[in-house]
């Protein structure tokens, strides 16, 4: 199972909206818009995580989200997906 971490976060960020390493330890419990991300970059990384991860995550979500929450999110999610596409 593939895991989202910091480091994979910060290149969809950059990715999105050219902004490298937006995401630090110390920023893990500020929301996306208070990292620099406006909507149209909040939109182009939900599309990558739900494309990377099968996690969908709803816009207004994401909006309110924080790194920390995200990791969690995706991760359960995508161990959640996994064991569902394994057929048990």
């Amino acid at each position: 199972m593939r895991k989202l971490t910091i480091e994979h976060l910060n290149q969809i960020i950059h990715e999105c909206m050219g902004e490298p390493n937006i995401v630090t330890e110390d920023g893990l419990d500020n929301t996306f818009p208070e990292l620099g991300c406006d909507s149209l970059a909040i939109l182009q990384v939900e599309a990558r995580l739900t494309q990377d991860f099968g996690v969908p995550i709803q816009e207004l979500m994401f909006q309110k989200m924080t790194p920390r929450l995200a990791l969690a999110y995706v991760n359960d999610n995508a161990a959640n997906n996994d064991y569902i596409h394994m057929g048990v």
